[in-house]
This record gives C-alpha cells, sequence and structure tokens, in this order.
C-alpha cells in the first residue's frame, strides 16, 4: 500500500477526533462517487454528501460535541486491491433523539468498524458497522423481551 493512502487516512481520522464541523475532510476523504454501505437504517449510501447528509449530519446533531475514538487502525492490500480500516467509538453527549432512539442527556459511545478500498488517493467503497444494538442497550431501550435464560436466573447486560 502506498505510504500516501495511510497519510490521507489519518488526516481524515486526525480531523474526527475534534467536535466540529467534519464535512470537509470527509468530502475529501471520499470519491465524489463512492459507493458508501452504512448498516441499517441508512444502507448505500452514493458519495459524500449523501453520507454527510443521511448520516453524520444527523448523528452529530443528536451527539453534541461529537468526536471519533479510533482504536485501531489496518491497512494492507487484498486480492490486489489497497484498504484500510479501523474501529473505535463515536462518542457524544446523547441530547437529541436519533434514528428512533431516546436521548439520554448522557455521555453515550457508539462503536464503529469501517473498511474503505482507496484508489487514486480517495475511498471508493467503503463498508461502515455501527454497533447501534450495544448503543440501545447502555441507553436501556432494548426492543426485544427478554429472552428464557431471564427467567431462569441469567442477568446478563439489560
Amino acid at each position: 500500500m502506498p505510504i500516501n493512502d495511510r497519510a490521507f487516512y489519518l488526516k481524515y481520522a486526525e480531523a474526527l477526533k475534534h467536535p466540529g464541523d467534519f464535512s470537509s475532510k470527509t468530502t475529501d476523504f471520499f470519491a465524489e462517487d463512492a459507493n458508501i454501505n452504512v448498516v441499517h437504517p441508512f444502507n448505500q449510501l452514493m458519495g459524500p454528501n449523501a453520507y454527510i447528509e443521511e448520516f453524520l449530519f444527523p448523528l452529530q446533531d443528536s451527539l453534541k460535541g461529537l468526536y471519533r475514538r479510533d482504536d485501531i487502525f489496518m491497512l494492507g492490500e487484498f486480492e490486489g486491491q489497497n484498504w484500510i480500516s479501523s474501529t473505535g467509538y463515536y462518542v457524544g453527549h446523547f441530547a437529541k433523539d436519533w434514528i428512533g432512539l431516546r436521548a439520554t442527556k448522557k455521555l453515550s459511545y457508539l462503536r464503529y468498524g469501517e473498511f474503505h478500498r482507496i484508489e487514486n488517493g480517495c475511498a471508493v467503497e467503503s463498508y461502515i458497522y455501527l454497533d447501534i444494538p450495544e448503543l440501545m442497550i447502555a441507553c436501556n431501550q432494548w426492543p426485544l423481551d427478554m429472552g428464557p435464560g431471564h427467567s431462569r436466573g441469567y442477568t446478563g447486560m439489560i
């Protein structure tokens, strides 16, 4: 993998470590016609503008002071393609309802994992996973009834 791909991604990641408007670095990172796949309810978003408008701005609006903490970063080649991935948490004060979850008015953590295929210095294909179920549990808003293990004395995370 070219060293400039690493530096390019790290510049993008660094911009997300601080609360503020992430849109310019996001637009710089993704190719104009990037195929960005985010977990449901976002699904396939075409290009950085759709990603910003449909995912990033609503998340920033709901989690005040939003920033991203990267815990693991990897890059390498797979089947002749350059990939960059990272995992960590989006962190912010859950001040406004988001995708049907009621705001808790508390500091909240949303685990993420991202995989980006890089061509010509831009992400052209991305897969972004969000641990929304973990956030639901942390917010005490799990939508399912307790399973049979609960009636047998299991007192898991919920």
